[in-house]
This record gives structure tokens, C-alpha cells and sequence, in this order.
């Protein structure tokens, strides 16, 4: 039955049709579109048999309504009225009348306008002057030719430093000069724009790396999954561990190469594996998913298709070591990192970077495991291997001093620790920049062993400067700011500051649970200071909770006799509270 259009809103209606129509035509803006359509009158109107006496042809209105809104449920019509579903807005489809019009007025430009639209539109509907001689050495002659007739627009500003940034006027304009190139041409236009964002993507250094490094990957990507999906993917691997912390942005880009992968290569190929397990660190690093099940199948494979001392089997190895570790699994951690040095020693030698990488890793799983006098020899040897190849003033000689500082502190010799831990510092402060991460994380550290000194005074005010700079580094939220607040929790309570402790402790679990860290021993830990507050306080039934849920994270990661669940277990015992749920 045909709506009418109230009478009051005619006018409106006709001078809104028109404009709704050309400019999704021009902009492709169909969201834009679903929710001028569903104002009231409108869709009857647009779908009437009506001929607008302003020229909107009746077949174009219910093709725009019809084939390219209403079919793909953008717009739905209930009790209510005409409502825009926006999870159905989906691909532009430009009908093919149009499609004639802009190809006409492409090949209506000279063949130098033509070239340059046509590499411009390789880049994207935003592009640059640089990236297009990068595609076009040529083209940049054509701009002005194609800004003259309409084609394309410079921005004022540019978001690419050192290059006048440029955009089609519209994007169909864009669609329709990429659709002119013959395949294999755009994969040569396509190479070259990669090309030109992995230049921009490759840090000299993985401490350099920045947001224009991340926003150039990106574009690297887009450009290498369609020219060389497996070259792609090669250099993707050899990059990966210089975008490590850069996980957010990382993952989907991690996926796609892992798509292509098992696409071009086969599900059972060793560069199949690799993909996987760069997949799998960036889920460990964000705490987001299991990632055992792609370590397993990587492992699978790399045993089964390569030689059992190749590099990349030791290389997974030491992932699946600090994955079993991270869980608190500390005995099979230590399997895995023994299996992982023993190729590295035989392959690279007992004193080459990696190899020292995996020696540190193990020792700090024999530290959890309460070996105290292995896990000293097995970092004083990493200590000693870095100092010799990398020499005492390198930024990695002076993380595995901490290291050793952290095993000396555990063993009681807190003066020793301390002695390292400001050698290291020094070093640090010399080399690294001054708002680092890292030169805090060893501040940490000697905070850690002032407090275990019980010098309470210099350890508070050295842990509040650490996380003053933590939480201006990292606003949303860290790991390492939650061991923050932890460790001023600890001082707290050695001050008998009770309802300070309560506080720092709180904070400590609300961020970690804000990072989903909802079974990680670290929030065990904080869980144990908030009970340990509670204590402290005088309210022992506000205690039980956290102990209690402290219990059980530590229960499902830990072996009986691991020294933190029996800690936590008699916490419980002494409150009462009895056995996790």
C-alpha cells in the first residue's frame, strides 16, 4: 500500500531525497544514508511511484532503497517504523549506471591523469605525494591536473611527515579508477607501496619503536597481502619480535599472516608453524585466549618437518617455557627452557644472546622452584656470558644484573642485591632514555630490597616515584603498575599503615582484573596483601574473601608443594575461611 508523505514535511522531503541520494552516490556514506532514509515519511516517499518534480528519477530512489538498504536489512521496518540496523551496513554496491558514468569520466582524462589516478588509488582513498612516486615516479607531475578537474583534493594538514597529503573527492571515484588496472598490475602497484611502508615500518632498533612505526606496518600489510601474501609473510616473521610490545595493533595483522600461511603454504609447513607462534605470544602478552593449543600444533610440526636441532624448535620451545611459566607452571617451564638451551649451546655456542635469553629464562623458574643455589649459578653464567660479548655498560648485561640482585635478595644477602641492583641502575640512567620503563622496573626492584632492609622510608618514597612514572606512562593501566601499588602495600603494612595498605592492595587487584588478568598469580599476590590489610585492620571477615580467592587461583596453577600455595593455604587455615570453592 503506498504511504504518503505528510503534507507537512513535502517539501522537506523532496529537497532531502535529492540530497541523500547524489551524496551517497558520491560519498558512499551508506550509514549516513540508513539514517536520513528512516526519518519518518521519507522511505514511502523514496518508495513511491511518485516522479519528483525536481528530476529524482523513481527507479534510481527504490534501487537506492530497495537493492542497496532494504535487501541487506540496513533498514528494517517494524511496529515502530523504518529503524536502521547499523550490523547490516555492509560493502558499498555501486549500481552498474553509475558505474558507466565514473568509468566514462575516467577514460575521459589524458593518459598521464589516468596513470597517476590509477596509482593513487592503489595507495588508497587517502594518499600521499611520497607513497605515490613510490608507485608512479611520474604522477606527482598530474596532481594539479587532477585537482583541476575535480578528481582529487589536497588536505591542509598531512599525517605523514614530510609529504602533502591528497584525497579523492570521492571515494567512488577512487573504486572506479583501482577497478581499471588489470591484475597484474596492481599487484606491481601494490609491491611498490609496500615497499614503501616497510622502509617507513622497520625501526633500527625495537626500543625505537613508535606510532608512525605501527601506522606504517599497517599499511605495509594492507599492500603485501595483495601483492606477495608469502613474501608478505616472510618479512612479517623476520619484524615480529620488534613489534612484540605492540600487541593491540599487532594481532589481526598476526592473523591474516597466519591465514596466508596455511593458504599458500599448507597447514603443516614450517613457516605455517612460526605464524602460529607469533600468534600465540601476542595472546600470551595480552592475556587473551589459550594459546597452548597453537604452541602444541607449532611444535608438531616443527618436529615433524624439520631437523630436531633447527633454531626455529628452539625458539618455540622457549615460548612454551614462558607460556607453562607465566601459569605457574614452573616444573614443566623448566623442561622446556633445558630442551631449548641444550640447541641453542649446540648451535650458537654457550655465550651468544639467545642462548644467554633462555639461561636467564631458566634460571628464574629454578628461583620459583626454591633451588636457590642453581639458580645463582645459572644466571651468574648468563651474567658473565653478556658481560663478555656485550660488555658491562649494555642495557641486557645490566637486566640480567637485577636478575642475579632479585636471586641474592631471595637467598637473604640484601646488602649484595643492593650493590648490583645501583651498578645496574647506573648503566641504565647512562644508556637508556630517561623516562624508559625499564629504568624504573629496576628502581622497583631496589625498593624491593630496601624494604627487605627495612629501611621503610627510602623504600616508600623510591616505589611512589616508580609508579608516579608508571601510571603517567601507561594511563589505562599495566601489569607493572599494579606491582606497583603492590609493593607500596608491602611497605604499608611493615609501617603498620593499615588502611594505606587496604588502599594500594585494592587498587593492585582492580587493575589487574581490569587487564583480565582473572587467573594470574600476580593477582593471587594482591589478593593475599588485601587480605593481609584486612588482618591488619581488625576486620579478619573482610579477610576471608580475597584469601579465598587467592587459594584458588594458586590451587588451579600450582603444585601442592609450591612454597606460594602453601603460604596462601595457611592464610586461609588461620582466617577460618576454609577451602576454595
Amino acid at each position: 500500500m503506498k504511504q504518503e508523505v505528510p503534507p507537512n514535511i513535502q517539501a522537506r522531503v523532496h529537497r532531502m531525497a535529492k540530497r541523500i541520494a547524489y551524496r551517497y552516490y558520491w560519498t558512499g556514506d551508506k550509514a549516513e544514508m540508513a539514517r536520513d532514509l528512516a526519518q519518518e515519511g521519507l522511505i514511502g516517499y523514496l518508495r513511491s511511484d511518485e516522479t519528483d518534480a525536481r528530476g529524482l528519477n523513481r527507479d534510481i530512489r527504490r534501487a537506492m532503497v530497495d537493492h542497496l538498504l532494504i535487501d541487506d536489512g540496513a533498514l528494517v521496518q517494524d511496529e515502530a517504523g523504518w529503524r536502521v540496523e547499523p550490523s547490516k551496513l555492509g560493502t558499498l554496491r555501486i549500481p552498474p549506471t553509475l558505474a558507466g558514468v565514473l568509468q566514462s569520466r575516467f577514460d575521459a582524462l589524458e593518459a598521464p591523469l589516468r596513470r597517476a589516478a590509477q596509482a593513487a588509488a592503489v595507495i588508497g582513498y587517502v594518499f600521499w605525494d611520497a607513497a605515490l612516486a613510490a608507485v608512479e615516479p611520474d604522477a606527482g607531475a598530474a596532481l594539479p591536473g587532477l585537482e583541476a578537474k575535480g578528481y582529487v583534493v589536497q588536505r591542509g594538514a598531512s599525517t605523514l611527515a614530510g609529504a602533502r597529503e591528497y584525497a579523492f573527492k570521492h571515494n567512488l571515484l577512487q573504486q572506479s579508477a583501482y577497478d581499471t588496472l588489470l591484475r597484474a598490475a596492481k599487484v606491481e602497484a601494490h609491491a611498490r607501496a609496500g615497499a614503501f611502508w616497510r622502509a617507513r615500518a622497520d625501526p633500527a632498533d625495537a626500543a625505537d619503536i613508535s606510532a608512525a612505526h605501527v601506522r606504517a606496518l599497517a599499511e605495509a600489510h594492507f599492500h603485501g597481502m595483495r601483492a606477495d601474501a608469502a613474501v608478505w609473510a616472510d618479512w612479517f616473521g623476520s619484524r615480529f619480535f620488534a613489534y612484540y610490545s605492540m600487541f593491540a595493533p599487532l594481532r589481526p595483522l598476526a592473523d591474516e599472516v597466519l591465514d596466508a600461511c596455511e593458504r599458500l603454504h599448507g597447514a603443516d609447513d614450517a613457516r605455517t608453524a612460526t605464524a602460529l607462534v607469533n600468534v600465540a605470544r601476542l595472546m600470551i602478552q595480552a592475556r587473551k585466549g589459550d594459546a597452548g593449543p597453537l604452541l602444541e600444533r607449532a611444535l608438531d610440526i616443527q618436529r615433524r618437518v624439520l631437523p630436531p636441532d633447527h633454531l626455529d624448535v628452539a625458539r618455540t620451545l622457549g615460548v612454551v617455557g614462558a607460556w607453562r611459566a607465566g601459569n605457574g607452571a614452573h616444573r614443566e617451564a623448566e623442561r622446556e627452557f633445558r630442551a631449548a638451551l641444550a640447541i641453542r649451546e649446540r648451535v650458537l655456542g654457550p655465550d651468544a644472546p639467545l642462548t644467554v635469553m633462555v639461561r636467564q629464562h631458566l634460571a628464574k623458574s629454578v628461583l620459583e622452584l626454591g633451588r636457590l643455589d642453581e639458580a645463582e649459578a645459572l644466571m651468574r653464567r648468563a651474567l658473565d656470558a653478556s658481560a663478555r660479548t656485550l660488555g658491562d655498560q649494555d642495557p641486557e648485561t645490566a637486566s640480567l644484573r637485577v636478575s642475579l640482585a632479585d636471586v641474592v635478595s631471595r637467598r637473604g644477602d640484601h646488602e649484595a642485591a643492593e650493590a648490583m641492583q645501583r651498578e645496574a641502575l647506573a648503566v641504565q640512567e647512562r644508556v637508556l632514555s630517561a623516562d624508559n620503563p625499564e629504568v624504573d622496573l629496576t628502581r622497583w626492584h631496589l625498593a624491593n630490597t630496601l624494604l627487605r632492609q627495612r629501611r621503610l622510608d627510602e623504600a616508600d618514597s623510591l616505589a611512589t616515584r616508580v609508579l608516579e612514572r608508571w601510571e603517567r606512562f601507561w594511563p589505562a593501566g599495566h601489569e607493572w603498575t599494579a606491582w606497583g601499588f603492590m609493593l607500596l602495600a608491602d611497605i604499608a603494612l611493615a609501617r603498620g599503615e593499615a588502611d594505606r595498605a587496604q588502599g594500594f592492595a585494592t587498587k593492585g587487584v582492580e587493575t589487574l582484573e581490569r587487564l583480565d588478568a582473572i587467573d594470574d598469580d600476580a593477582l593471587a599476590s594482591a589478593l593475599v596483601l588485601q587480605a593481609r590489610a584486612c588482618v591488619a585492620r581488625s576486620t579478619p571477615d573482610e579477610a576471608a574473601a580475597p584469601a579465598r580467592r587467592a587459594l584458588a587461583i594458586r590451587s588451579r596453577r600450582s603444585r601442592d608443594d609450591d612454597p606460594k600455595l602453601v603460604e596462601t593455604r595457611e592464610l586461609v587455615a588461620s582466617l577460618g575461611a576454609g577451602a576454595p570453592t
